[in-house]
């Protein structure tokens, strides 16, 4: 597994001695220690998930155990907004931020269960399937995240996607895309509306202002789009770097200090809403490029013509994780951050399982 994860160990490299010469002059070592933990936890997390699959009983198994589990945990994070039943005067935006409610388990349980549909996997009676899909679908609709309908719409149309269009050629396609909207936000000019967002539609009708990376001017525009501006101070501090820190990053242990703005918050901002400009930041462009050839290590599992139920399962479930990582790591931090959705990890390292199996089944294909 350490073997197929390397661009993750490479990121730690490079950001924890990069991040050396910054606490040799004067840096934290508190920073420094809690950035190496943020970039250790997705490793340990996939290997988990990989050893776990090579001790149990199949994977398919583990696929159920899975699905089971965002249900869990999904119910547990809406408990207190089904029985609160006061959300039945409140308006969208309200309950959303009242109850904190997360759909990242749920859109990783319809992932699993849709494209199990469309393989013709058995992995669920169909009735079971039906209301497991169902409910995860009815909880991303109700959690009103922009960033886990982008993941929605990603996964119902991707089977028509990937019939078409091979996983890498998806991420070579866009991986340019990514790039300009980091480095040339500026050039894109979005209408920013008079007021704050009220509701999801107006939210989502502004979402262009914080796609891209620029600078806002007025008290107002900053609050209102800070996961750009916020983006746009830690890609100021990145080209400060010299050209070291554009190679390789400032390392572990930098930040950006938010206290020109705000008097009480954001003294330190360690990790970005952004999660490529923290990637940026404390790796810088080699470290950028790790993560994008990890990106194109998880959709190494072929779909060939003859694929069978198994293979255009995985292929499917691997092509969608890369595209979560993608979209999450753009707009909600991503793998790197307090936070992360582990149970997205773990799932990763079931398909570093299949990967390793597919390669093994492969070589004995060619010795005989």
């Amino acid at each position: 597994i350490f073997n197929e994860i390397w661009p993750l160990n490479g990121l730690i490299i490079v950001g924890s001695i990069s991040g050396l010469f910054l606490l040799f002059n004067g840096g934290s070592i508190y920073f420094y220690l809690r950035d190496g933990y943020y970039f250790l936890m997705p490793v340990l997390a996939v290997c988990i998930g990989y050893y776990a699959a090579k001790s149990f009983d199949g994977l398919k198994s583990m696929m159920r155990l899975i699905v089971f589990g965002a249900f869990l945990s999904t119910l547990i994070n809406y408990a207190e907004f089904i029985l609160g039943l006061d959300f039945l005067t409140l308006t969208t935006m309200e309950y959303r931020y009242k109850y904190q409610l997360n759909s990242g388990m749920a859109v990783i349980g319809f992932a699993i269960l849709y494209f199990s549909r469309v393989a013709r996997l058995n992995l669920f009676h169909s009735t079971t399937r039906a209301v497991l899909m169902v409910f995860f679908f009815t909880v991303i609709i109700i959690s009103q995240s922009r960033t886990n309908f982008a993941n929605l719409f990603m996964i119902l149309f991707l089977p028509i996607v990937l019939a078409r269009v091979s996983a890498k050629r998806q991420l070579l396609f866009f991986v340019p895309m990514i790039l300009l909207a980091i480095f040339a936000g500026s050039l894109f000019t979005f209408a920013a509306p008079d007021s704050y967002a009220t509701n999801f539609v107006e939210k989502l009708a502004n979402s262009g202002n914080e796609i891209v990376i620029r600078e806002y001017e007025g008290a107002a525009n900053i609050n209102n789009y800070w996961r750009s501006y916020e983006a746009f101070l830690g890609l100021q501090k990145y080209l400060d770097g010299g050209y070291l820190g554009l190679v390789f990053g400032q390392g572990f242990g930098s930040f950006v200090s938010g206290s020109h703005l705000f008097d009480n918050k954001f003294e330190y901002i360690p990790i970005f809403h952004n999660g490529f400009i923290t990637i940026l930041l404390k790796s810088g462009f080699f470290g950028t490029f790790l993560f994008f050839v990890f990106l194109k290590r998880i959709v190494n599992i072929p779909l060939g013509i003859r694929a069978n139920a198994d293979d255009k399962f995985y292929a499917l479930l691997s092509n969608s994780m890369m595209w979560v990582i993608i979209f999450n790591t753009y707009f909600i931090h991503g793998i790197y951050s307090s936070t992360i959705n582990v149970l997205h990890l773990f799932v990763l390292g079931l398909i570093f399982k299949r990967i390793t199996l597919h390669k093994m089944l492969l070589a004995k294909r060619l010795n005989k």
